[in-house]
């Protein structure tokens, strides 16, 4: 009773589900996927899902490191067995990430209409 608590956790859930009841549309393959042998059909969609809009980051990274994909303040896992759409994480190290031309172009166009519309 007297033992010290290793991890407080402090997320701060809206919305909450798992993938117990099948979702039949997916906004990325339209519950469609291509295969060797064809193309399959009729497949569902398959997360386990939450809203937050408060966490703590060490909470984020363990999030991240276990397959949680982030969308906004929408945190979902899909379950790759059952699900219809092959998951991809990128990551990108920021700290050493250097910007293309085109994309400091693309990024000056967008300072310049958030300034004068």
């Amino acid at each position: 009773m007297g033992g010290k608590i290793l991890n407080k956790t402090a997320i701060m859930l809206q919305y909450c589900s798992d993938d117990g009841k099948q979702r039949t549309e997916c906004s990325y393959c339209s519950a469609k996927r291509q295969t060797f042998s064809g193309e399959e059909t009729g497949l569902t969609y398959h997360p386990v899902s939450f809203c937050s809009s408060k966490m703590r980051a060490d909470d984020y990274e363990m999030l991240m490191a276990t397959g949680f994909t982030r969308c906004g303040s929408y945190f979902y896992l899909r379950n790759t067995v059952k699900s219809c759409c092959e998951t991809y994480m990128y990551k990108v190290d920021v700290d050493n990430y250097i910007l293309t031309k085109n994309q400091i172009h693309c990024l000056k166009r967008f300072h310049r209409y958030l300034q004068t519309g």
